[in-house]
Order: C-alpha cells, then structure tokens, then sequence
C-alpha cells in the first residue's frame, strides 16, 4: 500500500470529502482482506459447522449471542443458575422453537460448541468451566466470551485444554467484529472452527494471540485511561466526550463506559493492571461510581442518567460532587502548551495518541498477525470513524515523528508514555505504518 495522503489536521472538521473517502477506501480494503487474512489462524483446516450451540449466561452478552444463532437457524441451548436471568431469557426467546432456556447443565451434552458468558472474574469462570467440561461431548469446543482474562489463566480448569479458545463478541447487537483468541494450548483445529462459527454468524472473525486484554480492550483500557485522567485534571465529561464525537466517534468515551458498565470496565481494568500492561492505571473515579450504583444504563444512571436505559444520555448534576474529591480543578478546559484552552481536536489527540502507543506494544509482543489486523479491530470492534481509516491509518496522517515527540514530551511526567521501540525506529527513518506494509 502507497502513503497515505497529507492532510490539514489542524481541526477535526478539515477532514475533506476526498480525505474521508480515503479514509473509508482503506477500511473497506481491511475489510476485503480479512476475508482471505482473517489473522492466526490455519486457512487449510476445514471448519465443522455448529448446529447445536450452548450458551452458559443468560445476561446481556448470552442473550445477544443466542439472538444472533437463531438467524442461523442453529439450535440453542441457554443455561443460568439465577431464577431472574432465567426468566428474563425464557421471555425474550418464547416464541423461538429452536431456544431451550434452562438451569441443568447436563442439556449441553449435545452441543457442538458451549460458550461461556458469565462475569468478568476467574473464581466464577473456573466452577462454569469444570460443569462445563463435565458434560461436553468429547469433540466439542468450549469457548469464553472474556474480554480481558487471558487464557493462559483459564487453561488449567480444563483436562483437554486443546479444545478450549477464546470467542470474545464486542458488542453483538452492533459491532461486527469477534476476536477469536487461541490459548497455548488451543488446537489449530479449534482455531479453525471458532473462526468458522463467527462467520457462520456472517460476523467478521479476528483471530490473534492470547494476552490479557487482547486487542480491542487494550486500546479501549487506553482510551479511557487517558479520558479519566484528563477528566481528575479538571476536563469536563462533557466536553471530553463532545470532542471524540465530534472526532467520529459514535460514543465518547464516558458514553461508552455508561453502555459497556463502570463495574465490566473496572473489572477488566483491574484485570489487565494485574498482568502489568501499562495502559490502565488504577483510578478511584470508577470504584467510587460503582460503590454507588452507578453502573450506567444498566441501572440507569452512571457518568450520566437515562430515564429511558436506550434513550438519550441527560446530564446529572448529581454526578459533580462525587467526582470533586479526584479532579484537581473543574473547568471547561485546561490548557495547551501555548497557554490557551485545548479545542477538540487537542482533546481527541490528547487521547487517541496513548492508544496508538498501545497498538504497538499489541504489534511488538506479536498479538496480532499484521498492524492491518488492529485498524479492523479498533474500526469494527470499537467504532473508530471509519472515514479516518483506521487507527494506525491516522496515526500514518499526523506523522509518526509528531506522535513519538508528543509521548516523549508527555514521558516526562508519565514514564507509561514513553514511545516503543517500534515507534522510535519508525520516527528515525522517517517510516509510516502503511508504507512499510
């Protein structure tokens, strides 16, 4: 692939007609080749096609994976232990024949694939592994829907851990992209059929290596990260929000943890602060909005309040005196290096260049197969515009030399931004990610 084009970047709103076509030219690329590259994963290996699918969890995330199989016309079956989510399911699914909602286990013996989505923490995954593997057919995959444990974690609660692979769905009901994830231990065949099933679900599998986080989580953990902490400097919620969408963003980032919930976004933050990856460090902010119940839609209100768990985010003045005590001031803004008021566009950099700090230490470590392969994920997996192109696509437009001096600047008073070794020789020989493709 040639350079991509220069532009203006000196406001968002310069992103010109023939920029943003670029832009939507190279995602539409990424999206063709996934179609023949779709990342680790053996393309020789035929997959066996999934009729019968367990599902354990009958929350949010089971709920959406069982809605999106029974478009398939695959039969389902859904198993809970909790009476409520039980019921909420078997209402959701009572005109579907093809839906068994259930809370014995032993009606997964005949599944072809058992996907595991229940909450965010390894005490509770290991006792649904081991009832899990305890009735499974001998042939069939088990699969977690985590999207921040790495599996290598999760490998020991199983005596056949070949069949075990990560299948981790964004969002369902409006993300296309699904990170399939292989273990250490994860067959190549496995592999192969996990990728065959998300596209059976004519979703766009991404397989990659395992790590906590993977990839779409860290570059989110790295998003809002920066977001929280340009947030405890005094930057309004608002205002931080306003500026990624008005970047192009479908959500800002505060919207996005109100629709993911503060507590997922705190357990995967702590989950990945655990494993030492340095784009999460530990803010009070979240902890003291979940001791509060303020979760987000989920319990109607979070960063801000929804009378309708759907409907439009409202600002709640309920919401500043709890952030007081961890923002060194409350203003509109802060200030630039110049001494003036950051805009939107300063914001959205102040943001996202962590985040393509992130992308390369994903790359060094080998997560991904190809740097194409996190552009598609941040794109379909997190909704970055795709008239920007991509990530790294951007990245590419507002220089690799410009970032890596932002982070050394920025390194001074967070040694966690200081610019990787992938960056620093890219800077020096004046390379783009795309021209070195």
């Amino acid at each position: 692939m040639s350079d991509p084009p220069k532009p203006d970047m000196s406001s968002p709103d310069n992103l010109t007609e023939q920029l943003a076509q670029a832009g939507l030219d190279n995602d539409a690329a990424l999206v063709l080749r996934n179609r023949t590259a779709p990342g680790k994963v053996d393309l020789k290996l035929t997959p066996d096609p999934v009729k019968h699918l367990g599902i354990v969890g009958c929350g949010l995330m089971g709920c959406s994976i069982a809605a999106l199989a029974v478009g398939q016309n695959i039969s389902i079956t859904m198993v809970d232990v909790a009476p409520t989510a039980l019921s909420a399911a078997r209402e959701t699914f009572a005109d579907e024949d093809r839906v068994t909602v259930t809370d014995q286990y032993d009606l997964l013996s005949s599944a072809d694939l058992i996907i595991e989505a229940v909450v965010e923490t390894l005490p509770v995954k290991k006792t649904v592994h081991e009832r899990i593997e305890s009735v499974a057919a001998s042939g069939a995959i088990i699969a977690s829907n985590t999207s921040s444990i790495p599996l290598v974690s999760m490998e020991k609660h199983f005596r056949s851990p070949e069949r075990f692979c990560g299948i981790h769905f964004c969002h369902p009901e409006v993300m296309s992209l699904v990170e399939v994830i292989s273990g250490p231990g994860t067959s190549a065949q496995t592999t192969a059929n996990a990728v065959g099933f998300v596209r059976q679900l004519e979703k766009m599998p991404v397989a990659i290596g395992d790590g906590a986080g993977f990839v779409v989580n860290r570059l989110l953990s790295a998003m809002l990260n920066q977001s929280l902490r340009l947030l405890s400097q005094g930057v309004a919620v608002a205002d931080i929000d306003a500026a990624m969408r008005k970047f192009g963003f479908k959500a800002g980032p505060f919207e996005i943890i109100d629709i993911i919930g503060a507590d997922t976004c705190m357990y995967a933050g702590r989950t990945m602060w655990e494993h030492k990856l340095e784009c999460v460090s530990l803010s009070p902010i979240l902890p003291r909005l979940v001791k509060h119940g303020r979760l987000g839609r989920k319990t109607g209100v979070g960063f801000y309040k929804y009378p309708d768990p759907r409907g439009e985010a409202l600002v709640d003045p309920e919401l500043q005196p709890l952030l007081d005590p961890y923002q060194q001031t409350f203003a509109l803004g802060v200030e630039s290096a110049d001494g003036g008021k950051k805009n939107d566009l300063d914001l959205a950099r102040q943001i996202l260049v962590p985040v393509v700090l992130e992308a390369t230490r994903v790359i060094d470590q080998g997560i991904v197969n190809d740097f194409r392969d996190v552009d598609l994920a941040f794109t379909h997996g997190l909704s970055f515009p795709r008239q920007r192109g991509g990530l790294l696509y951007w990245a590419d437009q507002v220089g690799v030399a410009e970032l890596t001096k932002m982070l050394d600047q920025r390194s001074v008073a967070d040694p966690a931004l200081k610019p990787t070794a992938l960056l620093v020789s890219m800077s020096c020989r004046g390379q783009s990610f795309y021209s070195v493709s």
